[in-house]
């Protein structure tokens, strides 16, 4: 069983709902950022993908990390370790073997660097112990999604099912993407539609800088793969959610998502299309509605920017190098943590080119500390080449033969993939 089912607790009211946002409010002198930085591992000699059990496995990084760091906050289920609290952050795991390290949230970007970089030096150093390589990319490029485990997870098991009736490459966002994510604090209900609607007008900005997902089962594919899997996903809970005229809109909006389950002790799944509107109303075999009820229907709405408990999650982002995630939290602190910025940034007109990028730039680099501004300098190469990240993997795979060792070598975290950072 696991350890985070909702308790029981007293019937929802309606009124209570709009909390889930505004009891997240925070005055700016208070604001941080949070990431999270998914990776995956493979076995060098074949490219398998590890498995959850066995010598070379998730297990034994997960053990590992328990060995350095003690039992912090484990999360168990039928005798397998979930996830765990480490000193710098919290590692958890996805459903097709990934492996998320959670920051903790940071007020300068140097704590940022230093998480992330204590990150990948543990995992990689674990890795070592059993040959195993880890790598980043917006999808795994090496072999089909039939290749990858499952999760043995209650609640995997329940979205696996449910998810498939709604989008033929469900499972493929749930083995095989792997994403950067940044959550960002707000002060009352104007900052936080205007941060939301700033991450909507500038999703497609976001997503061309950071593609890096045109190879897939060994084949270079024409549009990025991460994004196409998303749009076959679940139309109920992904894509671009909508616009708002109040944070009560977002309300609405969870309440008419269909749920996957409900927790009390154990998942129950909904037998059948059943929204948290009815759920309120209606009950559901002999339960109801329940705050912490809400909360978790919530943190299962999978939209490019969200509210989830605490913050404003930005998620359009594919899994990238360390320098790609540290030039993406300062576009962050430097646009949204920045009232001028942040107001210009809602005035622009974004796309997918490398005018909107440049603009991007100039936004972000005007808002952030001169000695900020250094973080941002994968931008500037990026500006200079007019390549993104997918489309150097390309190259470089494509220059090799189509050689998937080659490109192993460029995805890979280990033994040390700093160099294009700047100090």
């Amino acid at each position: 069983m696991s350890n985070e089912t909702s308790t029981q607790s007293a019937p929802l009211s309606r009124d209570q709902l709009v909390r889930f946002i505004t009891d997240s409010y925070k005055p700016s002198k208070d604001w941080k950022i949070g990431f999270e930085y998914e990776v995956s591992g493979v076995l060098p000699e074949t490219l398998k993908p590890i498995q959850y059990t066995g010598e070379r496995s998730v297990k034994h990084i997960i053990d590992w990390f328990r060995n350095k760091y003690g039992d912090n906050k484990l999360v168990w289920e039928d005798g397998y370790c979930y996830g765990l609290d480490i000193p710098y952050g919290r590692i958890t795991l996805e459903p097709g073997g990934q492996i998320e390290f959670s920051s903790y949230v940071a007020a300068e970007l140097s704590e940022m660097r230093e998480q992330l970089t204590s990150y990948l030096t543990d995992i990689c150093t674990a890795g070592a112990e059993k040959d195993i390589i880890f790598y980043t990319a917006g999808v795994e490029p090496f072999h089909p999604r039939e290749e990858r485990p499952w999760s043995g997870k209650a609640r995997y098991k329940v979205m696996r099912e449910y998810l498939i009736k709604q989008g033929k490459l469900a499972h493929h966002m749930m083995q095989q993407t792997m994403s950067i994510q940044y959550n960002i604090d707000f002060s009352d209900k104007q900052d936080a539609l205007d941060k939301y609607h700033a991450a909507i007008a500038i999703y497609p900005t976001f997503q061309f800088i950071t593609t890096n997902s045109r190879i897939y089962a060994g084949e270079v594919v024409d549009t990025p793969f991460r994004r196409t899997i998303w749009e076959h996903t679940d139309p109920d809970r992904s894509g671009l959610p909508p616009k708002l005229e109040s944070l009560e809109d977002y309300v609405e909006y969870g309440l008419d998502t269909p749920m996957f389950l409900i927790n009390r002790g154990e998942s129950i799944p909904m037998k059948t299309r059943f929204t948290f509107r009815q759920f309120m109303e209606e009950g559901y075999e002999g339960h109801q509605a329940t705050y912490e009820d809400w909360e978790f229907h919530m943190s299962t709405l999978f939209p490019e920017v969200r509210f989830k408990k605490n913050a404003l999650e930005l998620r359009m982002f594919d899994g990238n190098p360390a320098s790609m995630m540290e030039a993406m939290a300062a576009v962050v602190k430097g646009i949204w943590y920045n009232e001028e910025q942040l107001k210009r940034a809602l005035t622009l007109d974004w796309g997918e080119d490398w005018d909107s990028v440049k603009q991007l730039y100039t936004l972000a680099s005007a808002g952030l500390q001169e000695d900020e501004q250094l973080y941002l300098h994968p931008l500037t190469q990026m500006l200079e080449k007019k390549q993104n990240p997918g489309e150097h993997a390309v190259e470089v795979y494509e220059a090799s033969g189509n050689d998937l060792n080659v490109l192993l070598q460029h995805l890979r975290l280990c033994p040390n993939k700093f160099e294009s950072r700047t100090a």
